[in-house]
C-alpha cells in the first residue's frame, strides 16, 4: 500500500467509458504534488517545460514529451515559467488514463491481443518514447480528443500497439519500493525544485532551499549532491544558464538585462561563467543561433 507522503489521486470513472481522457490547460505555478493511482497513464506534453519525477528517478521535460506512467508508480510534474516576458505562463496535456483490469479482463479475451497486453501490464517502469513511436501518440491522442466516444475506442486500441516497438522506448528510473524514507526524500526534492524555478530571478542561498526541504544546511548540501548527482550550486548555476540561453534565443533583451532576469547579479560574472559553460559568450551564442535559424 502507498504511505502518508504520496497524494493518492481519485481518477474520475465516468460510467459506460473504457477510459479517462483530458486535455488540461492550467497556469503555470498550480501545485502538482507526487501523486499515485492504480490507473496506467500516457501524458503527452503539449506546453511545458521543467522537471518530472517518476519513481525514483528525476529528469528534465520539455514541450512535445510523451510518457507513459504504468500503475502504481510515484510521479509528478515541477513545470517552470518559459515566456521570455516572465508573464503569467500555461501549461498543456493530453493525459489519458486506463485502469489495468480493462486490458487484463476485457481485451485480454482477444486472442491477437494477449501477448501484448500482457508485456503491457507488467512493465513496471516509466518510458519515454521517441521516434516515430512518440509521433504516432501524439496523433492518436488528438484524434481523441477530437472524435465520438465510440471512435475513441478503436484510437486507443491503435494506441496500444505503440508498445510494439520497443526501440523507441527509454525505460525510466526502477519499480517504486514503498518506504517512508523514499517517499519523504522525493517530497523535498520535489520542494527544491518547486522553489529554485519559482525564485531562479532572485538571490538565492542554500539556506533558503534547506528550509523550504526542511533540513539543516549541511544535510540539505548532502541530500541534493546524492540525489540529484551534482552540487546545489552547480544545478543552480547551470539552470540559471539554461535559462539565459532561452532569453538569448528568443528576446530582444540586452546582456545585462538578461543577466539580471537570470540571478546573477554582475555582468563580468554572467559573461565568464556563461562563456565557461557555454563555449562562447551570450552575445556570440545569441548570434550563431540566429544565423542557424535563418
Amino acid at each position: 500500500m502507498p504511505n502518508k507522503n504520496i497524494k493518492f489521486e481519485q481518477v474520475q470513472s465516468i460510467p459506460d467509458l473504457s477510459f479517462h481522457f483530458e486535455h488540461y490547460r492550467e497556469p503555470v505555478g498550480l501545485p502538482m504534488p507526487y501523486h499515485i493511482h492504480p490507473e496506467m497513464e500516457f501524458d503527452y506534453v503539449v506546453r511545458g517545460q521543467g522537471y518530472r519525477m517518476m519513481g525514483n528517478e528525476m529528469l528534465a521535460f520539455s514541450n512535445d514529451e510523451v510518457a507513459f506512467i504504468p500503475s502504481q508508480l510515484p510521479h509528478c510534474l515541477v513545470h517552470e515559467n518559459q515566456r521570455s516576458d516572465f508573464k503569467p505562463d500555461h501549461s498543456e496535456n493530453l493525459v489519458l488514463q486506463v485502469n489495468p483490469t480493462f486490458l487484463s479482463q476485457v481485451l485480454f479475451q482477444i486472442p491477437e491481443f494477449k501477448l501484448l497486453i500482457n508485456e503491457i501490464v507488467n512493465i513496471k517502469q516509466g518510458v519515454i518514447f521517441t521516434g516515430q513511436t512518440a509521433e504516432k501518440i501524439k496523433s492518436i491522442l488528438l484524434q481523441i480528443d477530437e472524435t465520438t466516444e465510440l471512435k475513441r475506442i478503436g484510437l486507443f486500441i491503435d494506441l496500444l500497439t505503440c508498445f510494439e516497438n520497443t526501440g523507441d522506448m527509454k525505460f525510466i528510473g526502477q519499480e517504486a519500493v514503498y518506504s517512508n524514507t523514499i517517499h519523504k526524500d522525493k517530497k523535498r526534492i520535489e520542494k527544491a525544485y518547486r522553489y529554485i524555478l519559482e525564485n531562479y530571478q532572485n538571490k538565492i542561498l542554500l539556506h533558503d532551499v534547506a528550509d523550504v526541504a526542511s533540513m539543516s544546511d549541511t544535510a540539505f548540501s548532502t541530500f541534493f549532491s546524492k540525489t540529484v548527482r551534482k552540487s546545489f550550486s552547480t544545478f543552480l548555476l547551470e539552470y540559471r544558464i539554461e535559462r539565459a540561453c532561452k532569453l538569448l534565443r528568443e528576446s530582444n533583451l540586452s546582456i545585462s538585462d538578461i543577466c539580471f532576469a537570470v540571478g546573477f547579479g554582475d555582468i563580468p560574472y554572467f559573461n565568464r561563467t556563461f562563456k565557461k559553460t557555454m563555449g562562447e559568450s551570450p552575445s556570440k551564442y545569441r548570434t550563431t543561433y540566429h544565423k542557424m535559424v535563418l
